[in-house]
């Protein structure tokens, strides 16, 4: 394996809904993407994960996913354009 530096910094808030009232900073501050680590499931139970989750659901950038939805789109026809070309070479019928 490589040699690499694992950095884990904890910060907990506590008090009702403090998670969502604090996310808009630490997302500020760290960036988009959150690394949830959690075990025995009481993060699900006590409702913070959906929380968490619904707060990232809903902040989506519309001018994102329409960007993306076309790209997806474009690339599924260029997928299945160069599958019917396949898939026909061997026929020599023409």
């Amino acid at each position: 394996m490589n040699p690499f530096t694992y950095s884990y910094p904890v910060k907990v808030y506590f008090g009702e809904k403090a998670a969502a009232k604090n996310l808009a900073a630490e997302l500020a501050r760290v960036g988009p993407n959150v690394l949830l680590a959690y075990g025995g499931g009481s993060i699900k139970k006590n409702g913070i994960y959906d929380e968490l989750i619904r707060y990232g659901y809903y902040r989506y950038q519309a001018d994102i996913m329409i960007v993306t939805v076309i790209l997806l789109v474009a690339l599924v026809m260029i997928l299945h354009l160069l599958g019917s070309k396949i898939a026909l070479a061997p026929d020599k019928r023409k």
